[in-house]
């Protein structure tokens, strides 16, 4: 990362420092307070693996514009995929240990892979792995730590400005990056059925080296809630967060006294989410619930480079929306069936429309999932 401000470096800093640093004085205080305690407590290690498919009609969430010039074959360079749509499966697998202390207090700590492949596009294909680490204590109080690791996530090809015009040379290279996230989360219940939780997200993405400029780190602080009525069939979630995103900006070959030709992607935005669950039957034999969420957020660029047509002065207002039902029967399995729409509006203070970077666009998800556990150890 070459930061262009010494503030935001230093933010980073803290925030590596607080992910790091927090969770070991939280587990060296909680291992002193245990250890006071008679152990009454039931172990087990978990199995969990998991299965889904879904037919994506725009995987790599290009613009009407974009999609055109795909269509019409005049920009190949600009492409490195077969068709906008594709089926995509989506293995996972975890494994999981949990320490019941009864009263509600325990621990859990969960590994888990899962993966995307296309049917078509594999080039898109890619597998992030996560460990999470919960804490949980009397009178609904939990706090969470969790980092998660996705390498080498193609995200499209992108034109690089540092290739000279003419020779017939493509200015279209592959932009991938390798993301990292750090997060820590509090639980409180406030009340029967009613929990807050306060959340922290530190996330760095490193861009493949024809994209240094886009390296950035991003710093998400949220504010969430559930309620759950004692003998209601439903429940309701929402949550609302603030994020500030700051990019490189640059890739070491800047002139003195000549404006950057680099991409600022630096952005800040709100992101606000809500949701419900119904139980729709309930019996002997298992129980169908229905579920539906939607979430609205903003980003808005923060480049002051007039030359930057793509995030000069634009704003972008994305609208998600997810329609589900989850059946689950007696025994290890469950299944689930969904519907999500993304609607995404950008707009420009300039005419010229971006040559790379999505804009506007819309796309449309189906598919379904099965999930299966199993205890492997029990103590």
């Amino acid at each position: 990362m070459r930061p262009t401000d010494r503030r935001t470096f230093s933010a980073s800093a803290v925030g590596r420092a607080f992910l790091v640093f927090l969770p070991a004085l939280f587990l060296s205080a909680t291992c002193r307070a245990a250890a006071d305690l008679p152990d009454t407590s039931v172990q087990r290690i978990r199995l969990g693996a998991g299965v889904g498919v879904m037919h994506d009609d725009n995987i790599l969430q290009y613009s009407d514009g974009q999609i055109a010039t795909f269509e019409a074959g005049t920009h190949p360079d600009r492409y490195s995929i077969e068709t906008i749509g594709d089926v995509v499966w989506e293995p996972s697998v975890s494994l999981a240990y949990t320490k019941d202390r009864g009263t509600r207090r325990g621990r859990m700590v969960r590994l888990r892979w899962s993966g995307s492949f296309h049917a078509t596009n594999q080039t898109a294909d890619y597998g992030a792995g996560s460990v999470t680490w919960r804490e949980s204590f009397s009178k609904g109080r939990a706090i969470t730590f969790g980092v998660y690791k996705l390498p080498n996530y193609y995200l499209r090809q992108l034109r690089d400005e540092d290739i000279p015009l003419g020779g017939g040379v493509s200015r279209y290279r592959r932009a991938t990056f390798d993301l990292t996230i750090g997060s820590i989360e509090w639980r409180q219940r406030v009340a029967p059925g009613t929990t807050l939780s306060l959340d922290y997200q530190f996330e760095r993405r490193a861009y493949n080296e024809d994209f240094r400029e886009r390296d950035s780190d991003t710093h998400v602080a949220g504010l969430g809630g559930d309620w759950s009525p004692k003998a209601k069939p439903f429940s309701l979630a929402g949550s609302a967060a603030y994020r500030a995103s700051r990019a490189a900006g640059e890739d070491g070959d800047e002139v003195a006294g000549v404006p950057p030709d680099d991409a600022d992607i630096s952005y800040n935005g709100m992101v606000f989410s809500a949701g419900t669950r119904v139980d729709l039957a309930h019996s002997s034999s298992g129980r169908l619930e229905g579920e539906i969420g939607s979430g609205v957020s903003t980003r808005n660029y923060t480049t002051d480079r007039v030359n930057d047509t793509s995030h000069y002065q634009r704003d972008d207002l994305l609208f998600n929306m997810t329609v589900g039902l989850r059946w689950n029967p007696r025994g290890p399995f469950s299944l689930r069936g969904f519907y999500e729409h993304e609607n995404n509006k950008a707009t420009f203070s300039s005419p010229t429309p971006p040559t790379s970077d999505p804009s506007s666009y819309s796309a449309n998800m189906v598919g379904m999932s099965v999930d299966w556990g199993r205890s492997l150890w029990r103590r």
